[in-house]
């Protein structure tokens, strides 16, 4: 046998998706010598050029739920210097290079493509009989090199969860049955059924004739009704276009150890599809001149091995957060389960929600917390676990395995592991509950912009200043949207906002009747705990307004109660199929719109109580009662609240918190004054400091996946200066200063001033007529 060379870490992570990325220079940059250990010649997973799926997270669901810390960090570089924009099939080498460039910049991590695992030797802890990996065992394919890895600890960022698998760990495949974990989106019997492997490809526009013969090989298809129910190609007719999310194929293969049937198999459904629309379709007259540019070569996978841990993530905790004590990390997406057989399956479509409302309903779920106990093995005592590979059920891995929410969650791992090296901590006891060393890490994520729902920061030398700023913007809801956009109140909508005064003495909206008589409208103001609560919250308003016939304008709701600031508040109409409630021009920071879902008997639509998917022993969908955000298609609605709410001003800087949550969270400028703003921090005594991290705003609301080549946010402040002052009567002294900013964390490290004052000066941003600000904290570090 060829002689292994010895490599000696703190912590190997396997696997180079966008979770092992993060992993790894996590740890990292935290003091851990690190290896990455990537089975393929590019890193970032499913997003990499080889496979090329957009990587995608909470905010594509949940209004300002973006992923922020390392995965920000590393898509931000990527939208603002790479000229291609994003889109399944479009991703380029230069994304590669990018996630390549902050890998190799870490000088504590090694990296090793092309290098597949193939042993994992465990000891065995004599009396204890704890378990632990001693040691992995990979061969590189291109030098021939065998390789063996020793390290403290380990995590297995793999999707396949290949480590706990060679290491007997316990781990789950398929379906769970009902009963497992109380789940109503369970079959009654647990199965081997996944959600499929994806190819896509690309196509675009060469501006000549392109004829296309299909190989005999290729898949015979000769109608769109052959390919299935509600198999969308809508992005045809644009000049480049790449196809197609529903291209899956799972069951009856098995989706690790029929790959390379699966990856055949899709490549001959990818020819025959492209010779059905060049030469059969309603379409081939408009793809003349296209031509397929690219079809990938490697599967994309949704779903495989599930480790299990000390928690397994379910349902009913992605239902309603359970805000553990031990959350690391969260999520915003939906309960996105494909349908069995995937292009194999002609009578369904390939999301139940895409058809059934009801069904649509209840997966729509708001943020919920992710702990640590179900970011490690429960068997193997040092193996940490990253990526599709982490402890949760089937259900809830619906609505965790988009790539950014699980790039963040590999962070949390990262930063985790190394805190654990550094106190010598099982990954088990630094997930104690009620813990410091536990209170401690969620700090040290934190303070990395990674986001832990309802913690806020603690620590900073700025958390007991004074705030003011130059100048501050109100809460605007009163503009109504150029365009033509309304909802109808058929259902009950409401509006999502901040309250920060302590009456509403009128409520005011921007409505029309299309019906011959005037309409009577019920008008409910509810408080709730944060801005995407699904439940009907605490009224504190009901009250009707009465809209003239046909009538387009504004109508007034005079209240003239007492409310409790501080707390977001939904304000609902609805009753009627006439009247229509305005669009606003623009979705204020910290607001959004829901509507109410109400469907007491339970069940799918009555169409659809036929479809095999939908059958009793397949799953039950419950009766209920929420209020659920618009999916993909998230607005507010134009109304006004006097007195005016003030959301916006200096003192959220400080305030702990640098997100939406409750209340905004964000410092914004008034958008009619010139630049330069700013923002002061009066601190209460003289205060010696030596770094200062800056959160600017990066549109939370929008994701990556939607944003063009070259690509820099406009409300992202461009230019500023940070200065200090000494006291009341000196001048301002300049620490810091930048003119090309586009990142979202700044960290600058300066040397030991002591200052009365901090003054984060916005020179200019990257487009927007207003400075936005997260949070400012100041730091004496030894």
């Amino acid at each position: 046998m060829q002689h292994k060379e010895e490599r000696d870490y703190d912590l190997v992570v396997a696997g180079g998706g966008l979770a092992g990325i993060c992993c790894a220079i996590a740890a990292a940059r935290r003091g851990a010598r690190t290896a990455i250990i990537q089975d393929r010649a590019v890193f970032g997973g499913n997003s990499s050029s080889e496979i090329r799926i957009v990587p995608i997270g909470s905010a594509l669901y949940s209004s300002w739920m973006m992923e922020t810390g390392l995965i920000a960090e590393m898509l931000l570089e990527d939208r603002a210097t790479n000229h291609e924009t994003f889109k399944d099939g479009a991703i380029n080498t230069l994304y590669d290079l990018n996630l390549l460039h902050f890998l190799t910049r870490e000088p504590s991590l090694d990296v090793y493509a092309n290098t597949r695992i193939y042993e994992v030797e465990c000891d065995e802890q004599t009396g204890t009989g704890e378990r632990r990996i001693a040691a992995l065992s990979g061969l590189q394919s291109g030098s021939g090199k065998q390789y063996r890895f020793r390290a403290q600890q380990f995590a297995d960022c793999t999707g396949d969860g290949v480590l706990a698998q060679l290491a007997g760990a316990a781990w789950k495949y398929g379906r769970d049955g009902r009963d497992d974990y109380q789940e109503s989106l369970a079959p009654v019997l647990a199965d081997a059924m996944t959600m499929g492997s994806s190819i896509t490809f690309y196509a675009k526009n060469t501006g000549a004739e392109q004829p296309f013969t299909a190989p005999a090989w290729a898949k015979r298809i000769d109608s769109q009704e052959e390919v299935g129910v509600l198999r969308s190609c809508g992005s045809i007719g644009q000049e480049r276009f790449s196809g197609f999310w529903w291209l899956e194929l799972s069951n009856p293969f098995h989706v690790i150890d029929d790959f390379e049937q699966i990856k055949h198999e899709l490549t001959r459904f990818v020819l025959g599809y492209w010779d059905y629309l060049k030469n059969r379709s309603v379409h081939k007259e408009a793809l003349r001149t296209f031509a397929i540019d690219w079809i990938g070569s490697y599967p994309g996978k949704r779903e495989s091995r599930r480790v299990v841990g000390d928690v397994v993530l379910s349902e009913r905790h992605v239902l309603k957060d359970a805000r553990w004590p031990d959350r690391i990390g969260c999520s915003g997406m939906f309960i996105d389960l494909h349908i069995n057989g995937g292009i194999l399956n002609k009578l369904e479509p390939p999301e139940l929600s895409n058809l059934d409302s009801h069904y649509k309903n209840y997966t729509m779920i708001a943020p919920y917390s992710v702990p640590l106990r179900a970011m490690y093995s429960k068997d193997i005592a040092n193996l940490w676990l990253g990526g599709r590979n982490i402890s949760v059920s089937r259900v809830a891995l619906g609505a965790i395995r988009n790539q950014c929410i699980l790039a963040s969650l590999g962070q949390a791992v990262g930063t985790g592991a190394a805190y654990a090296l550094q106190h010598r901590l099982a990954p088990r006891q630094l997930a104690e509950p009620g813990s410091d060393h536990l209170s401690r890490l969620q700090q040290q994520l934190l303070q990395d912009d990674v986001h832990i729902l309802g913690l806020a920061r603690t620590g900073s030398l700025t958390s007991g200043c004074r705030a003011r700023a130059s100048s501050e913007r109100p809460l605007d809801l009163d503009r109504p949207a150029a365009e033509e956009r309304w909802v109808c109140l058929d259902q009950e909508w409401g509006q999502v906002f901040p309250v920060t005064q302590s009456s509403v003495e009128r409520l005011a909206f921007f409505v029309a009747n299309s019906g011959d008589q005037e309409e009577t409208v019920t008008v409910r103001l509810a408080r709730l705990e944060r801005i995407w609560d699904q439940d009907h919250g605490e009224l504190a308003i009901q009250t009707q307004i009465v809209i003239p016939a046909r009538y387009e304008g504004w109508v007034q709701a005079d209240v003239q109660r007492e409310v409790a600031a501080g707390y977001p508040y939904r304000v609902s109409l609805g009753g009627t199929a006439h009247v229509r409630w305005r669009h606003a021009q623009e979705q204020a920071v910290g607001t959004l719109s829901q509507y109410r879902a109400f469907h007491p008997a339970g069940g799918p639509e009555a169409r659809n109580r036929s479809l095999p998917s939908l059958q009793p022993e397949e799953l039950v969908i419950p009766p209920m009662d929420k209020w659920v955000e618009p999916k993909r298609t998230r607005h507010s609605l134009c109304m006004h609240v006097t007195p005016q709410s003030t959301p916006y001003g200096a003192g959220n800087v400080i305030s702990g918190a640098v997100r939406p949550y409750a209340l905004p969270n964000v410092w914004m400028s008034d958008p009619t004054a010139a630049m330069p703003q700013f923002v002061e921090l009066l601190f209460p005594e003289r205060t010696q400091l030596n770094e200062v991290t800056i959160y600017f705003d990066v549109d939370l609301n929008t994701e990556y996946a939607v944003r063009p080549g070259r690509h820099k946010s406009p409300e992202c402040v461009k230019a500023w200066r940070l200065l200090c002052r000494e006291a009341e009567a000196d001048e301002w002294t300049l620490l810091h200063e930048e003119y090309a900013n586009y990142q979202r964390l700044r960290k600058v490290r300066t040397q030991t001033v002591t200052a009365t004052a901090l003054r984060l000066e916005v020179l200019e941003t990257n487009g927007a007529a207003y400075a936005s600000v997260y949070g400012i904290e100041a730091f004496l570090r030894s």
